[in-house]
């Protein structure tokens, strides 16, 4: 089911290694600014340094925020696949949380006031009808 689903959780894994690479970038800016250089370092090497560093930074926003637009469509199409999929608005909505907002079942459950038993079997029942509508469209 993961599968159907793969296009969404990569794009959002390269948004996380995008945030990290920046915090990453950042810290170093950080630790850069605190160090006291000689005078005539700091003139030459350190200019440059954070120079080139906040345009690794600048570059890697860019990146982050189109990766967080492709987040956002491919948020915007499973919600509509899902809805093509079933018509039930619970299973909808038990999908959309599940894959989509990555909520867990028990955590589903207690939103909705249902068992976990209930959430997993209304879920087992609209993962099937993934698995159809993959067959057929696949």
């Amino acid at each position: 089911m993961r599968d159907f689903f793969n296009k969404l959780y990569n794009a959002r894994y390269e948004t996380k290694i995008l945030e990290t690479k920046i915090k990453e970038k950042k810290n170093a800016l950080y630790s850069i600014k605190g160090i006291t250089y000689d005078k005539e370092l700091s003139k030459t090497n350190t200019n440059k340094d954070l120079a080139s560093m906040f345009a690794e930074i600048d570059e890697l926003e860019e990146e982050l925020q189109k990766s967080k637009d492709k987040v956002s469509k491919l948020e915007l199409y499973y919600r509509e696949e899902i809805k093509k999929i079933t018509d039930n608005v619970k299973e909808q909505t038990i999908l959309r949380m599940y894959y989509i907002n990555n909520f867990k079942v028990y955590q589903i459950a207690f939103m909705f006031d249902y068992s976990e038993r209930q959430t997993m079997r209304i879920k087992r029942k609209a993962d099937e009808k993934i698995k159809k509508y993959i067959k057929n469209v696949m």
